[in-house]
């Protein structure tokens, strides 16, 4: 795992303090936009179909509505139709357990220093890939 995804994890699992100079911008984006005092906080959030595939959510938040904000770490160059198959896979998968809503996706770039909007693949698609019946 890149220091920066774990650094970011540890910070929300555990509250440390954010050291690394280049997630200072997602520690205030994180304060700002989902304070913990109105927002559950969840790092590496595992999601799963229960048969043949599973995945981690970077970020999650949860409103006290019972809905999610999910956002993925990028370290590298952003790709926004990679970012939307891979976050519209995660909604799918978080979904289906069916307590949770996905309000909004994103891509949270750390090379960037930049919140990216992604519209995820819809769940048909998703159930397509996986080789679902609809």
């Amino acid at each position: 795992m890149d220091p920066r995804h774990e650094e970011i994890e540890y910070y929300l699992k555990e509250g440390t303090e954010i050291i690394h100079p280049s997630l200072k911008f997602v520690q205030d984006f994180i304060e700002k936009r989902f304070p913990v005092s109105s927002f559950s906080r969840y790092a590496e959030f595992l999601v799963s179909d229960y048969e043949k595939v599973a995945t981690a959510i970077d970020l999650m938040f949860l409103d006290a509505y019972g809905y999610a904000y999910i956002f993925d770490l990028k370290t590298g160059v952003f790709d926004r139709g990679y970012c939307s198959w891979q976050l519209g896979l995660c909604k799918y998968l978080l979904e289906i357990d069916g307590d949770i809503t996905v309000k909004e996706c994103g891509v949270v770039s750390l090379k960037d220093k930049f919140i990216y909007r992604v519209i995820p693949k819809t769940a048909d698609r998703c159930k397509s890939l996986l080789g679902k019946s609809k």
